[in-house]
């Protein structure tokens, strides 16, 4: 029981960094693209 319990909690820990790191870069990528046609408008 316990060790699903920290298996199961592992996962999500893991899976919860590796979405934090896509937002992360999505929030990145979209300010790059606005520094880079902000000038040109």
């Amino acid at each position: 029981m316990w060790k699903k319990l920290v298996a199961v909690f592992t996962l999500h820990r893991e899976l919860g960094v590796a979405s934090a790191e896509k937002v992360m870069v999505y929030v990145i990528t979209i300010i790059k693209i606005q520094t880079t046609i902000l000038p040109f408008i």
